[in-house]
């Protein structure tokens, strides 16, 4: 713990790749940022700095973590960042048992008089074995930022991150590379890769402990491979443009908060998300089974679904293209929204057919001239009872106190 890069002292940048850049010095007592690595740092006070980059292998991750950065202070008394977790690589060709604590977690941030000091990021963990047993944890966690008597907190420190490899496993303790909480921003997941000698990629989990924090990034332009991608509990994982990002099998999605989003080209082989926010600026792919419920779906690229496939609970945003929209059956169940935001008196949303169930909603967005709900089926639409297509209040704003509507 503690033994990677060290965190900047009042006005300080965290040390490493993932520390903090700029040199804006504001004065005001601000928050540091917490460090980066598997995960984006928390963000420290506002103007006071810029959360540094996710870095590092996903497989083999040998790099230290970054220190978190000092509080801006009034220039004299900010608390100091926390330095980031070390990095330990174990290879055995036995059996490797751990029934204590290995750990790489990062140092919080201390309390300043004025803006707390970010915490340090996870470190690495990189584990090969022949048989992988026991009990203990095994943990790259961020430390938390910094509290404050005056001014802003500091940001907590990102997850690192962990890999393990192994023929056989039976260990059943805790694998965890969480974002560092703190009191404003908690930093974000590290990551979790597993690989037994039988899978062809080896598996990928983004979990933040069910706190909301910065999100876990993808290293920029690296090309990652997975055979099942989860993100889980507050996690929000994100797919830059110029990066590659594979799925061979299932991406899995639960619990309130968690989200991914695609700014590259993406192609989902089996998909189940529940309680889960989607979001596409790239080029997604969902093929094969598609299982979304209480889902917040936003398209603002290109999607290509099923020619099949049913809506329950949550809400479509669509603002982009369906590529094979003339083939899709799609079904709004019980408790699903659909929210129309591109198509106008010329141009039309093509669906082979819509069904809309009791407790199913169709709409268009509010206020948004010239848009209009649009839609040309070249097959039927079923609007069954208790189902709507509900445009009330969605047409030019009122106006408030002494303002024309």
């Amino acid at each position: 713990n503690a033994k990677g890069y060290a965190g900047g002292g009042n006005d300080v940048n965290g040390a490493g790749p993932g520390g903090a850049t700029g040199t804006a010095n504001p004065c005001t007592g601000q928050g540091g940022p917490g460090g980066s690595y598997g995960g984006s740092g928390g963000a420290g006070g506002a103007g006071y700095r810029t959360v540094g980059v996710t870095y590092g292998s996903l497989p083999q991750p040998t790099d230290l973590g970054s220190g978190g950065t000092g509080g801006d202070g009034n220039c004299t008394t900010g608390g100091p960042g926390g330095a980031g977790g070390g990095a330990v690589k174990l290879t055995v060709s036995g059996t490797l048992t751990v029934n204590g604590t290995l750990s790489a977690n990062g140092a919080a941030g201390t309390t300043g008089t004025w803006g707390g000091g970010g915490g340090g990021s996870g470190g690495a963990i990189w584990i090969s074995a022949g048989t992988f047993a026991g009990t203990g944890a095994i943990n790259a966690n961020g430390g938390s930022g910094g509290t404050t008597t005056g001014g802003t907190a500091g940001g907590g420190g990102a997850g690192g991150r962990l890999a393990l490899t192994y023929t056989t496993k039976t260990h059943s303790g805790a694998l965890t590379a969480y974002g560092g909480t703190a009191p404003t921003n908690a930093g974000g997941a590290g990551t979790l890769f597993t690989k037994a000698a039988s899978a062809t990629n080896g598996d990928l989990v983004v979990d933040n402990n069910n706190v909301t924090g910065a999100q876990t990034p993808q290293t920029a332009s690296t090309t990652w491979a997975v055979d099942n991608l989860t993100v889980k509990n507050a996690a929000h994982f994100v797919i830059p443009s110029g990066a590659t990002f594979t799925v061979a099998t299932a991406l899995t999605g639960t619990t309130t908060n968690a989200a991914l989003t695609n700014n590259a080209t993406l192609s989902l082989p089996n998909t189940t998300l529940s309680d889960f926010t989607l979001t596409n600026n790239g080029t997604l792919t969902l093929a094969n089974a598609a299982t979304l419920t209480s889902v917040t779906l936003t398209n603002n690229g290109t999607l290509t679904w099923p020619n099949t496939v049913t809506l329950t609970g949550g809400t479509f945003y669509h603002n982009g293209t369906i590529s094979n929209a003339a083939t899709l059956n799609l079904t709004l169940g019980s408790g699903a929204t659909m929210e129309v935001q591109n198509t106008d008196a010329t141009t039309a949303l093509g669906l082979a057919s819509l069904t809309i169930q009791s407790g199913g909603n169709l709409t268009h967005k509010a206020n948004a001239a010239p848009t209009i709900l649009h839609l040309s089926i070249s097959g039927s639409l079923d609007l069954q009872t208790g189902g709507t297509i509900n445009l009330n209040a969605k047409g030019y704003a009122g106006g408030g106190n002494d303002v024309n509507g």
